[in-house]
């Protein structure tokens, strides 16, 4: 199937590790060329090798995607290098890194995940997006979570800042429909990363996704899994491939909308 993204220029902020790293992977692969950034420019250059041990077309850049300066040294740069930006994929995103009610959350643990998740989506979508209207064409995405529409006990802040992303989705495709620019927004459940594999593989699970689920609803990763009416946890490719759909021609009369990839597990 010809997705026609040959020669597209794609940004895919948090691509040094999880979703973001499958993206720019599978994007490169079908022939776009691809800007990395993530915070750690470390991880972006080990995604940049990955891209480059199969021909494809990049750069790495470290980004801070809750710094505006930094995202628009990033947008400069991606434009100087390869001139012109058609695709936007906003992937950078934080977890709690504890669990907790909101009567003890830290103020300091809120801000962070509003920062990173909301701001960050913001201020990206803001500057890449005033190159898209220019030209009059682009896709923006941006990944948001299931817990944009389920709330999760433990998991305040990480759930507001996904539902914030679905609403500022919605109101950026309004805003930007009359410049041909579709936004839409991707929301995984829950999905196997290779953080969460290292986690699980080591019996260490504190900072991976079953500690999460189990904060969340009091059961273990295989009474979750269960519950999950497709019966299985997500693989990066599923996330990958809806990716795929909404940023090809066959989603080109898509926008603004909220594409859940996650077993129907939305709805337990």
């Amino acid at each position: 199937m010809n997705l026609d993204l040959k020669d597209k220029v794609i940004i895919i902020t948090g691509s040094g590790s999880g979703i973001g790293r499958s993206l720019t992977k599978v994007f490169a692969e079908h022939g776009c060329k691809v800007v990395i950034t993530d915070v750690s420019l470390e991880k972006a250059l080990e995604t940049k090798e990955i891209v480059d041990r199969f021909g494809g077309s990049s750069i790495a850049l470290r980004c801070d995607v809750s710094n505006e300066q930094n995202v628009m040294d990033m947008v400069d740069e991606a434009v100087s290098h390869f001139n012109t930006i058609d695709i936007l994929i906003n992937s950078a995103g934080i977890f709690s890194k504890h669990p907790l009610p909101v009567i003890e959350l830290s103020v300091e643990e809120w801000d962070s995940i509003m920062n990173i998740n909301l701001k960050g989506t913001f201020l990206c979508s803001k500057h890449v997006g005033k190159v898209l209207c220019e030209k009059r064409e682009g896709v923006i995405i941006n990944i948001a979570s299931i817990a944009a529409k389920t709330p999760r006990m433990n998991l305040s802040a990480y759930s507001t800042s996904k539902a914030a992303i679905a609403q500022l989705t919605k109101i950026t495709a309004l805003e930007m429909a009359e410049y041909n620019v579709r936004v839409n927004a991707l929301c995984p459940g829950a999905t196997v990363t290779p953080m969460y594999e290292a986690a699980r593989l080591s019996g260490n699970m504190s900072n991976g996704l079953e500690d999460i689920i189990s904060a969340s609803i009091s059961g273990d990763i295989k009474t979750f899994r269960s519950a999950i009416p497709l019966k299985r946890v997500a693989e990066l490719e599923d996330q990958v491939n809806a990716a795929l759909f909404l940023t090809s021609p066959m989603a080109r009369h898509i926008t603004g909308q909220l594409l859940f990839v996650d077993g129907e597990e939305s709805i337990i």
